[in-house]
């Protein structure tokens, strides 16, 4: 089995499974009497037909604009739209065609791979305090205990596999590898690319409720 096809394999898996743990979190969080497919055919319907945009408003209220300073909105705006990008488009073209990322589509993926390295960066020292594993309690008082542990623990692996992409997509630009050493480093970009996007996910769905999150 070559590793672009286990890497598939993988990723059908562990996408949906996280999808449906991570449901069931909220679902669990929700105290609904309803029984969990039914919870899950009404969020998905309410989510696509009546509060699709002002559930995208509502999300940028509540986690970039109430808790940031103006300047640092920006950072995290461009964190989040900049990440969007580069995991669909990675995941796209690593899963459905043969051939690797290529034309504008390559351009803008690496172009916006700067953008996210920057923004990445500004972010963890932003956050260092807030997520930082010696302070007990959460300085901005919305969590704490095990939650605060888990958005840490969260925050920390996205920011680790975040840099491990960087630094294998610097890797990649370079001549110093042959081929076997250039198809392993490719590989290891795309397993922190995937462990960046469940540690989102999750980190996402863990802090909805805070601040501002609704179910």
């Amino acid at each position: 089995m070559s590793g672009v096809m286990a890497f598939r394999i993988i990723t059908f898996a562990t996408l949906p499974a996280a999808a449906l743990v991570l449901a069931y979190f909220r679902y669990q969080r929700s105290a609904s009497t309803k029984p969990f497919p039914a919870w899950c055919r009404d969020r998905f319907g309410s989510l696509v037909r009546e509060r699709r945009g002002q559930g995208l408003r509502d999300w940028h209220v509540a986690h970039l604009v109430r808790p940031n300073p103006p300047r640092q909105r920006w950072i995290f705006l461009a964190l989040v739209l900049s990440f969007g990008y580069l995991a669909l488009s990675g995941f796209i073209f690593a899963l459905f065609f043969t051939r690797p990322l290529r034309g504008i589509f390559l351009m803008a993926h690496v172009s916006l791979g700067g953008l996210f390295a920057v923004c990445l960066a500004l972010a963890a020292l932003i956050r260092a305090r807030t997520y930082d594993f010696s302070d007990e309690s959460d300085p901005r008082g919305a969590q704490s205990g095990h939650q605060l542990f888990v958005s840490r623990l969260l925050f920390w692996t996205f920011t680790g596999s975040g840099l491990l992409l960087i630094v294998t997509a610097l890797l990649m630009m370079l001549p110093w590898f042959a081929q076997p050493g250039h198809g392993q480093i490719l590989g290891l970009h795309r397993y922190s690319a995937l462990l960046s996007v469940l540690s989102a996910l999750a980190f996402a769905v863990h802090n909805l409720d805070t601040p501002g999150g609704r179910d």
